[in-house]
């Protein structure tokens, strides 16, 4: 029998602390994630109503799933969203756009006025070609812009950067000839984007748009990783695998079938981390680590197992003692080898008490939060 291990984590000072709810914000909270009703206004560079822009919101679920909602402007360039299910502690991003200028993009902040959108006057284009390897055009390749950075009063007010990852407000598709175009950005922006096209790795770019000169974006044939997931013998359907890259950039994910078994396409060359995403109740798993693959590498008996493990439970403190409601704690070890960036993280309960199941190993847990300054 696996004997329980409590750890528990106590913070200096310094650490952020967070405020657990009372019952009265909790029902609030709890209301609130039902219905959210956001309005606004979308302007034009000079301060007039935009007619007819389209203004999408981004935000998660009571279930902590991205979802996305879309309306356009009257003639007065109002808007308003009643988002259904929706957990207002996240952000809700609100993105604008309408041909002919560059897009806005903001946070609802809470207030009843909503988030006022100003468009920009000078809109820039991310413009090129996809080709394979062998020089020829790739239709069908779809091109989405996943984060950047600009020096925008709608970017965060620090850093200038605008994550967009989740929220498809930006991609479009290669034509016949492999071209591609993305209309409608701030001039003085940096992006990142992904570009995946059947049977070929995703690729990750970068693009200062001060650059005009078309890009040449040139992928390569994809790996793949398959195998089987199993609970005493027997196959898991519906069980999330991811693969993590070691290296920066490489990622993917599948679904596992009635028979158990997944496959992870579109992979770059790299070495990766695969392990099961999100554990079913009460089972834990230890990830494959350093699966190679070379471009159009495929491979196969990547298999995985689900235990029991052990069940780690302990509390996060402050300095003073006092617990630490929503505090994350994050573990590497066997599910979530060190080698790679993915860590498993779990939330601390109003106590400042946390449960974490591991399987059989070395794990090793710390506090994930910012410190002051």
């Amino acid at each position: 029998m696996t004997s329980l291990r409590v750890v528990l984590i106590t913070l200096f000072a310094c650490l952020v602390v967070s405020i657990p709810l009372s019952p009265a914000q909790a029902q609030q909270t709890a209301s609130a994630r039902t219905k959210i009703t956001i309005s606004g206004t979308v302007l034009l560079p000079d301060g007039q109503p935009a007619s007819d822009a389209r203004v999408l919101a981004g935000y998660r679920d009571s279930a902590q799933q991205g979802k996305q909602a879309e309306t356009h402007t009257d003639a007065e360039g109002r808007y308003s969203f009643v988002l259904t299910d929706a957990d207002p502690r996240p952000a809700v991003m609100l993105f604008a756009t309408k041909p002919g200028f560059a897009f806005a993009y903001n946070w609802y902040s809470g207030k009843p006025e909503g988030a006022v959108l100003r468009l920009g006057a000078k809109p820039a284009a991310l413009v090129g070609t996809i080709v394979d390897e062998q020089g020829q055009a790739v239709a069908q390749a779809e091109v989405t812009i996943t984060s950047g950075r600009i020096a925008k009063p709608s970017a965060d007010p620090e850093t200038g950067y605008l994550d967009f990852y989740k929220n498809r407000f930006l991609h479009c598709t290669s034509d016949a000839q492999g071209e591609f175009r993305l209309e409608d950005l701030p001039f003085d922006a940096i992006f990142w984007f992904d570009v995946d096209a059947p049977h070929q790795a995703r690729i990750t770019g970068k693009r200062d748009l001060s650059d005009t000169t078309p890009l040449r974006v040139v992928l390569q044939p994809e790996a793949t990783i398959a195998g089987h997931v199993l609970h005493e013998g027997k196959p898991v359907a519906g069980i999330t695998i991811s693969a993590q890259s070691q290296a920066p950039g490489g990622w993917g994910k599948a679904l596992t079938g009635a028979d158990g078994g997944y496959g992870i396409e579109h992979l770059p060359a790299g070495k990766y981390n695969v392990g099961i995403a999100d554990f079913p109740e009460g089972l834990t798993g230890a990830a494959v680590e350093g699966v190679a693959v070379k471009a159009g590498d495929h491979a196969t008996g990547v298999d995985l197992t689900l235990t029991p493990g052990a069940l780690v439970t302990g509390k996060v403190t402050a300095a003073d003692g006092a617990p630490m409601a929503g505090a994350s704690v994050a573990s590497y070890g066997p599910a979530r080898p060190p080698s790679g960036a993915w860590c498993h993280v779990v939330k601390t309960a109003a106590d400042g008490t946390y449960s974490v199941r591991l399987p059989e190993g070395h794990s090793r847990l710390y506090y994930m939060g910012n410190l002051p300054g």
